[in-house]
C-alpha cells in the first residue's frame, strides 16, 4: 500500500489575520511577499457558493442531473 504524502508546510498562523481584515487581501499578500504562497492551474469545475442565489443555482443543477462536481455519477471509461 502506498503512503500518502502529507503536507510538511505549517498552516498559516491565525495571527496573520487582523480584526476586520479580509482573508484574501492582507494575509495572502504577506505570504506572497515572503515567498510562501503557491498556486496551480485547475481546469475542472469550480464555482463560488457565497450567496443564497449561488446555492439555488447549484441545487437546480443537482435536481436536473447536471451537477458537474458529481464525478462519481459519471460512467467509467473502458480500460484499454
Amino acid at each position: 500500500m502506498r503512503k500518502l504524502r502529507t503536507n510538511t508546510q505549517p498552516a498559516p498562523r491565525p495571527d496573520r489575520l487582523g480584526s476586520g481584515e479580509d482573508l484574501v487581501d492582507s494575509p495572502f499578500a504577506g505570504l506572497a511577499a515572503e515567498g510562501k504562497l503557491a498556486a496551480y492551474r485547475y481546469d475542472g469545475f469550480w464555482v463560488s457558493l457565497d450567496t443564497l442565489k449561488d446555492l439555488e443555482v447549484l441545487q437546480r443543477l443537482e435536481e436536473q442531473g447536471r451537477a458537474p462536481w458529481a464525478v462519481w455519477r459519471r460512467p467509467r471509461a473502458a480500460a484499454g
